[in-house]
């Protein structure tokens, strides 16, 4: 059913599943895109890629004027991201993006809260990443907290998987 606008209205538009891939773009966010783009199509379901550029280490470093580089970031982030959508689309998947600047758990618990999202999809740390990203225990205990307390399902998408894409 439509509104005047020609819009769908709000109860049509939640008949389909929301899915938000958390990613930063780099080669160890393949897996958990792939999937995402998977699932959505499985699923006929809305895809989001969420970017998170974390910014606390401004606060320590002195590379210039902080609000330059968070624009940077986040610019940095809408490129990526747009990236992301472009490779769903080739796979016949409409996709949204979104780009947030924050602590990098709390800004995804937020969005989940937000967006009444349904499933959530991320990739596992890998040996090689960064130790101040989420390890893999880390992101385990990190999944089942948000299911628990958002009711969302939380897809957790490890190197291992890079041989099933």
């Amino acid at each position: 059913m439509e509104n005047e606008g020609g819009a769908e209205s709000s109860s049509e538009r939640r008949e389909r599943q929301q899915i938000v891939c958390a990613a930063r773009g780099g080669k160890g966010s393949r897996p958990a895109v792939n999937r995402a783009i998977r699932l959505a199509k499985e699923r006929d379901a809305d895809l989001t890629f969420l970017f998170i550029a974390d910014t606390e280490f401004l606060s320590h470093a002195l590379v210039g004027p902080p609000s330059v580089i968070r624009e940077q970031l986040r610019d940095m982030g809408e490129f990526i991201m747009a990236t992301l959508q472009a490779k769903a689309a080739e796979a016949g998947v409409m996709a949204d993006y979104a780009v947030c600047e924050g602590e990098v758990g709390e800004q995804i618990r937020e969005y989940v809260q937000e967006n009444d999202v349904d499933v959530l999809v991320m990739g596992q740390a890998t040996e090689e990443d960064d130790a101040s990203r989420f390890d893999s225990g880390t992101v385990s205990n990190f999944a089942a907290v948000l299911e628990h307390g958002e009711e969302v399902e939380v897809v957790t998408v490890g190197q291992d998987d890079v041989l099933m894409e």
